[in-house]
């Protein structure tokens, strides 16, 4: 599969919160974290639970499967990494497991034309050559 950017674009931080979600992605593992407290699924990564404020959590692996929940496309570069991928979609997906959570990404293997609200998708691996491998997510066929 090819890189649905260019080069140029931002590479994720590793950062404390978001570490161990990279990591899994890198491993082809779309990992969430899950409340210990009370439960409730949440993305993006944090340190603490808004519902609960409990600092302790657990990562939980979705199985990738979902519905395009809202989306755009989006017909100008807003970055120069995207100069060569316009018109591109980027693309809310509501997961079906872990409390129904919502990521942001893009549906790819399809015509922008051709996604739409409620779309069946499943994830995607995208490994790049900057280390760091993405989720990205295709229709279900």
């Amino acid at each position: 599969m090819g890189k649905y950017f260019g080069k140029g674009m931002p590479v994720p931080a590793f950062e404390r919160d978001t570490k161990d979600f990279w990591e899994g992605c890198k491993q082809h593992k779309l990992l969430i974290q899950r409340c210990d407290q009370c439960g409730t699924y949440r993305f993006n990564p944090t340190p603490v639970c808004a519902h609960c404020l409990s600092f302790k959590h657990s990562l939980v692996e979705s199985a990738g499967i979902g519905e395009v929940w809202s989306f755009i496309v989006v017909p100008h570069p807003v970055h120069p990494g995207v100069k060569e991928s316009v018109p591109y979609n980027a693309a809310i997906v509501q997961l079906n497991d872990c409390g129904s959570v919502k990521l942001t990404s893009n549906v790819i293997n399809c015509k922008n034309e051709e996604v739409h609200i409620g779309m069946a998708v499943k994830v995607v691996w995208e490994d790049s050559e900057d280390e760091v491998t993405y989720y990205r997510f295709e229709p279900i066929k």
